[in-house]
């Protein structure tokens, strides 16, 4: 959503800063150049997507790729693997059903964002 355009590149502006200070040997960025560096970032993403044509439909599949790989795959095999020893047979099942679950929705959706790509025009979520 567009109200939330500003907080999406606050991990990226923040490393950069990070990165002016290492490099000029600051123990802070001035105010100044922290608005310079994220206008630039801002400006960049933007001019991005104007001028990328089906930048949208790009980032949908970036997003659905990763989405659910981050936010439940990657963790519940995490879990699974530190975690074995002091699992039940119960919850080592329980725990390999989500996973399973988890890749087939993550699967589910990067085929959903690849139909977009591959028939323009047409919603795959209206096609499950």
């Amino acid at each position: 959503p567009i109200a939330k355009f500003g907080l999406y590149p606050n991990p990226v502006c923040s490393a950069l800063e990070d990165a002016i200070a290492d490099v000029f040997d600051m123990t802070d960025v001035p105010e100044w150049l922290s608005f310079v560096v994220r206008t630039v970032v801002v400006v960049t993403v933007s001019a991005t997507g104007f001028v990328v044509p089906d930048f949208a439909t790009i980032m949908s599949f970036a997003g659905a790729a990763m989405s659910m790989t981050i936010s439940t795959t990657f963790p519940l095999l995490c879990y699974l693997k530190h975690y074995r020893g002091e699992l039940t047979a119960v919850g080592i099942i329980w725990h390999t059903t989500l996973l399973i679950g988890s890749v087939v929705i993550s699967i589910a959706g990067v085929l959903a964002s690849i139909g977009v790509w591959v028939f323009p025009g047409k919603d795959p979520a209206c096609n499950l």
